[in-house]
């Protein structure tokens, strides 16, 4: 595994929530928060439900997810899938999924959407203090600001 394949794993694995976009009707791009239920090896899970613009999509629909973590911003690109797996659905439940959604886990409406990831791309910075001492240490002198790292993993 590369050191950005397996720092990307990690600023994923406790990611708590996305930004997750379509290309809906007519072209247009639409966006809304989901929180991420699990990271798995390249794999995002949200729960849902069938009538959601989520809930209906096709398997292999574009798809892209932003998380963002203290000091960590992340893109996920890739393919769509929606599965049914009670499994899954079970793993992943919690009780704020019972006050939202007002349903449980075996409920036939509830799915499993997946974000299946082909690339990404994400930035770590050295943290607010860091980056402050790097634009100021940038603006008296030749030297180039230390903002972070930017990195593209395709997986």
């Amino acid at each position: 595994m590369t050191d950005a394949k397996q720092t990307l794993d990690e600023i994923l694995s406790d990611a708590r929530v996305a930004m997750v976009t379509i290309v809906a009707g007519g072209g247009q791009l639409e966006s809304r928060p989901m929180t991420v239920q699990e990271y798995d090896n390249g794999v995002l899970r949200f729960l849902t439900t069938n009538d959601t613009t989520l809930g209906t999509l096709a398997d292999e629909t574009t798809v892209n997810a932003a998380v963002v973590k203290s000091n960590e911003w992340v893109s996920v690109a890739g393919r769509s899938r929606v599965t049914s797996d009670v499994e899954f659905k079970r793993r992943m439940w919690s009780l704020p999924n019972n006050v939202f959604m007002d349903r449980d886990a075996e409920d036939p409406s509830v799915v499993v959407f997946e974000l299946v990831a082909k690339s990404a791309s994400f930035w770590d910075t050295p943290g607010t203090p860091g980056t402050l001492l790097g634009l100021i240490k940038g603006a008296i002198s030749d030297d180039a600001p230390d903002l972070g790292e930017q990195h593209d993993v395709e997986l």
